[in-house]
């Protein structure tokens, strides 16, 4: 009988953590959907819109994944203008340089620099 007792406590040590993965792995997610929007993979289709961007990026000195979505305007820029874009590149190399330093203040200048040129 005491057997029984230590047997039913070791299943229950394996089954019980098995169950509870198994439902955490069901795919279903229970938190809410992100209210934030992904920057990195949105296009910015029009100099306002990148003109607004770089100045955010200007306020605040953290252009982080925003990168991508300047990095994809500017692309699109390329078509009306190529020398424009060829300029906001270079800059946008440096700005890039600038935020991995972590330097705020130099992300603050490039960005208000690059805004200005549109």
């Amino acid at each position: 009988m005491g057997h029984l007792k230590q047997l039913r406590g070791v299943v229950l040590l394996f089954v019980a953590p098995c169950v509870l993965l198994w439902a955490g792995c069901t795919g279903q997610s229970t938190s809410p959907p992100s209210e934030y929007e992904d920057t990195a993979e949105q296009v910015l289709s029009s100099k306002a819109e990148l003109k607004e961007r770089l100045e955010f990026v200007a306020e605040s000195g953290f252009a982080g994944s925003g990168l991508a979505g300047i990095q994809n305007g500017i692309e699109q820029l390329r078509s009306t203008d190529a020398a424009l874009a060829d300029s906001l590149s270079t800059s946008l190399q440096q700005l890039e340089a600038a935020d991995a330093a972590g330097n705020g203040a130099k992300v603050k200048q490039i960005a208000k620099q690059m805004a200005a040129k549109l």
